[in-house]
C-alpha cells in the first residue's frame, strides 16, 4: 500500500495564539462561531503572529521542566483530525500552521511517547523506568521531552493522550534552527514585544516547502491575509524555494481555511 494511504494523517498542525485570545477575546469558546469582527487589536495581533511565523519560523520554547538557563527548546504539533481542532484551539490558540510529517522527520521530530504518571502505575512501566535511567546522562537529558504523561492531572481522563502530539526537540544549535542572537533586529523586536513569552523563547524553526496548510481564526482574518502582499510574498518564497527536496511540494501552495470550516472535516 502506498504511504499516501497510511491510516495516520500526513498533516501535523502547530497551534498558537492563546496569549492573544486571553488578552483580547478570552470568551470566544462560549460562542458557536470563531468571529473576530469588531476586535481590531485581536486581528492585528494574529496578523502579526502569522507574518512573523512565515518570515522567521515556528517558536521552539523552553519546556516547563527546564531551568531558565537551559537552551533546550521544543515545538509541539498535533495529529488530530481537523474536525476536532476547535477543542485544541481553545487550549493553545486559534492560528494553525500545518506541515507534512517530513518537516518533522528532517529535524529529528517524532511522536511523543505517553505514559501513565500515577504512582500506582509507574513502577510497573519498565520502558519508562529504563528511559528515565538512560536519559539521566547529561548528553541525553533533552530526550526526556519526547516523553509525556497521558493526563494533565491525577484523574484518568487521558486529556493529553487525546492530543496525539508530535515534537521537535532542539538541544543544540543546528543549521535547521535560528537562535535569538542570529536573528535580525525586527525579529528580535517581535520576540521582545511578546513578553512574558520572551523568557521562554529559544529558537526559530523556519518553515520550508513542507508547509501544507494555514488555519485562520476567522473568515475575516483569512480575507485580510489574502489581501496582504507581505504574507503572500512570504508564502510564495517558502513554497517556491528551489532547494526543497520534494518536487511535488515545491510550488504547491498551502490550503488556507478558517477554524469554523474545519469542523466539517
Amino acid at each position: 500500500m502506498p504511504y499516501d494511504y497510511a491510516v495516520h494523517s500526513d498533516l501535523l498542525v502547530y497551534w498558537t495564539g492563546k496569549d492573544i485570545d486571553l488578552e483580547y477575546d478570552r470568551k470566544w469558546p462560549e460562542k458557536d462561531k470563531s468571529d473576530t469582527r469588531g476586535k481590531p487589536e485581536l486581528e492585528q495581533a494574529y496578523h502579526e503572529r502569522l507574518f512573523s511565523i512565515l518570515k522567521y519560523g515556528l517558536w521552539a520554547t523552553k519546556p516547563q521542566e527546564e531551568p531558565d538557563d537551559s537552551q533546550i527548546g521544543h515545538v509541539c504539533f498535533t495529529e488530530l483530525r481537523l474536525s476536532l481542532c476547535r477543542r485544541h484551539a481553545r487550549q493553545y490558540g486559534r492560528l494553525g500552521i500545518g506541515v507534512k510529517r517530513s518537516f518533522l522527520f528532517e529535524r529529528g521530530g517524532r511522536p511523543v511517547t505517553y505514559y501513565a504518571q500515577e504512582a500506582r502505575f509507574s513502577p510497573h512501566d519498565q520502558f519508562l523506568q529504563s528511559c528515565r535511567a538512560h536519559m539521566a546522562t547529561e548528553g541525553l537529558r533533552h530526550l526526556r521531552h519526547f516523553l509525556k504523561p497521558m493526563n494533565s492531572s491525577d484523574s484518568l481522563n487521558y486529556d493529553w493522550y487525546a492530543e496525539s502530539e508530535w515534537r521537535i526537540v532542539v538541544a543544540q544549535k543546528a543549521t535547521e534552527f535560528v537562535s535569538y542572537e542570529e536573528a535580525d533586529k525586527v525579529a528580535k523586536q517581535y520576540v521582545n514585544s511578546t513578553d512574558p513569552h520572551r523568557s521562554k523563547f529559544r529558537y526559530w524553526v523556519p518553515l520550508d516547502g513542507w508547509l501544507s496548510c494555514i488555519i485562520y481564526p476567522s473568515v475575516t482574518l483569512k480575507a485580510r491575509a489574502w489581501e496582504d502582499a507581505g504574507i503572500r510574498n512570504e508564502i510564495n518564497r517558502i513554497k517556491t524555494a528551489r532547494n526543497h527536496a520534494n518536487r511535488v511540494e515545491r510550488g504547491n501552495m498551502p490550503v488556507e481555511m478558517d477554524l469554523d470550516l474545519c469542523r466539517n472535516f
